[in-house]
């Protein structure tokens, strides 16, 4: 009896004791952890692959001539004939002014810092000049009964 005593006292202090081995497992997993944050801190490519691959972008503004794109202009006339008024307003501008004879009437106005379309769009709105613009050339069209066509797609229902 003596000696089962023994054997259960043995194997009862043998079950408390720690393994003699390290955890293996909890090691390699450290191990490819730290690999993998290794690599991905690495660039993937040289740099000579990725400036051949993309090109640097260089932003150059296009070079245009010292003058502004559309020109500012002060316009005051008082009871002017328009299309005197039609041919100051693009004096100076690069557009070109095309005026029928049939354009009559007289224009007062005073406008400040106007570009040549504002100056179009402010005797439109007072007297009623149509104007079409095609490239550099404005078409001025006479106070009068205009008739339009326009095509409407619909569904017919």
């Amino acid at each position: 009896m003596r000696r089962i005593l023994w054997v259960l006292a043995l194997v009862g202090l043998s079950a408390c004791a720690t393994p003699g081995g390290r955890n293996t497992t909890a090691d390699t997993i450290r191990h490819e952890m730290d690999a993998a944050v290794q690599e991905s801190a690495k660039p993937s490519k040289p740099d000579a692959v990725n400036n051949a691959l993309l090109p640097p972008l260089s932003v150059s503004m296009p070079k245009v001539d010292s003058k502004p794109l559309e020109v500012k202009f002060d316009l005051t006339v008082n009871n002017t004939p328009a299309s005197q008024v039609f041919m100051a307003i693009v004096s100076g501008t690069r557009y070109s002014m095309l005026v029928p004879p049939d354009v009559s009437g007289n224009i007062s106005l005073n406008l400040k810092d106007v570009t040549v379309f504002e100056a179009l769009e402010a005797i439109r709105e007072m007297y009623g000049y149509e104007y079409k613009v095609d490239g550099a050339r404005i078409f001025i069209q006479p106070v009068s009964l205009q008739t339009r066509i326009f095509q409407v797609n619909y569904l017919t229902g």
